[in-house]
């Protein structure tokens, strides 16, 4: 009989809207490991086949020290806000952050992944 392998991560159904300066958004989903434990740097974006998965240190180099300590000490509510800070100040739309996002991303399938917005209702 054959097994399968549990995806190394998996993408949480919560998803977080950040708004551009332009007023655009990209909803970021966070991610965790197999196991369930969050993983802080890492968040998922819904492509048309697959979801990105990136981490906010290569997508927003210049912030990436700054991330680490305040993403490692703050409560997982309160992480947000430092994300979308630290992409609003690097982008100045969904678009440029979108296409940043492309550059650096991996894919995980849909079906180790949350339930889309159809689907969660």
């Amino acid at each position: 009989m054959p097994t399968t392998t549990p995806p190394i991560v998996q993408v949480l159904p919560y998803r977080a809207e950040v708004m551009f300066r332009d007023g655009s958004t990209i909803g970021l989903h966070l991610v965790a490991s197999r196991h369930g434990a969050p993983r802080i740097f890492l968040r998922a974006v819904r492509g048309s086949a697959a979801w990105r998965l990136f981490d906010l240190r290569q997508l927003v180099p210049a912030h990436a020290g700054e991330l680490e300590c305040q993403l490692s000490e703050l409560p997982p509510r309160e992480q947000a806000a430092t994300v979308f800070s630290a992409l609003r100040m690097a982008f100045a739309s969904a678009t440029a952050c979108e296409l940043a996002i492309e550059q650096i991303a991996g894919f995980v399938g849909f079906q180790d992944a949350a339930p889309s917005q159809q689907e969660a209702a």
